[in-house]
């Protein structure tokens, strides 16, 4: 058996871990030169790894919801100009997030992060629901101030009472106390403070994109490439409404097995 010494290297409130990781594992390479050659020392366990992986996970998760939300709305809305506006909101919003982050003096740790990947698959709502009003109303051939002023407006009080209602979920925890503050106050907080970005950001930035950059096709206009991804979403969707048509239309005729059959699912 060989005895040995271990060290706990304790950051100071408000460091950043990473930073003092490096810190540290540089002075272990100095110390090492006037060491025995006997004595080795090594790093048992180092948090800063786990936030390096945590950042990294984050920033797969934003590239995956940027690229989905992408691919969807333009399967939806068949025009990748609107597509791109909404993929937009989501870094605008963390952006700010983190700005507002920085205002209230929290620090990127596991909580954070966790808050941040969380609100990813928020922040895009209020904007997709902006820019598909916008776009309906360009269609119906306003031009493109009047389209996203009345199109955003149209939605404005929807999309503030929907993403209040959000925000009440998660605000409460914030004014709680005892243990229940310390683990879920900041989670709580850093979502509350995405969801505000998400509606300034769907409020503002995005009508003023959509009336600068959303164009509606000319019907008379060539085809593009996108156009045989187009028919073929049109063809799914509309397959997809026949479909529901026939099961809703079953579902009234046979309202007693519907409602046997929710009961059911519920207590099992």
């Amino acid at each position: 058996r060989k005895r040995g010494m271990a060290v706990f290297i304790q950051k100071q409130s408000g460091e950043n871990t990473v930073e003092v990781a490096k810190r540290v594992r540089a002075k272990l390479e100095e110390i090492k030169k006037n060491l025995p050659p006997d004595v080795k020392p090594k790093i048992v366990m180092d948090n800063s790894e786990f936030i390096i992986a945590s950042v990294a996970n984050l920033r797969g998760t934003v590239f995956w919801a940027v690229f989905f939300v992408f691919v969807v709305l333009l399967f939806f809305l068949r025009d990748l100009r609107a597509s791109i506006i909404v993929a937009l909101a989501i870094p605008t919003s963390l952006i700010i997030t983190f700005l507002l982050m920085w205002l209230a003096d929290y620090t990127i740790n596991t909580d954070s992060l966790a808050s941040l990947a969380v609100a990813v698959g928020l922040v895009v709502d209020n904007a997709i629901v902006v820019v598909d009003n916008i776009h309906r109303h360009r269609q119906r051939g306003q031009r493109p101030k009047e389209g996203a002023v009345f199109g955003a407006n149209e939605v404005g009080v929807a999309v503030i009472a929907s993403t209040l209602t959000t925000i009440c979920i998660f605000a409460p925890i914030m004014f709680v106390g005892g243990i229940t503050a310390i683990i879920f106050g900041q989670f709580a907080a850093i979502v509350t403070m995405a969801l505000v970005a998400s509606l300034f950001t769907a409020l503002m930035l995005v009508p003023m994109l959509c009336s600068r950059f959303l164009r509606v096709r000319d019907a008379t206009a060539p085809a593009s490439v996108l156009d045989f991804f187009y028919n073929w979403g049109e063809r799914v969707l509309t397959r997809t409404e026949e479909l529901y048509v026939k099961f809703l239309k079953w579902s009234m005729r046979n309202r007693k097995t519907i409602f046997i059959s929710c009961i059911v699912l519920f207590i099992f």
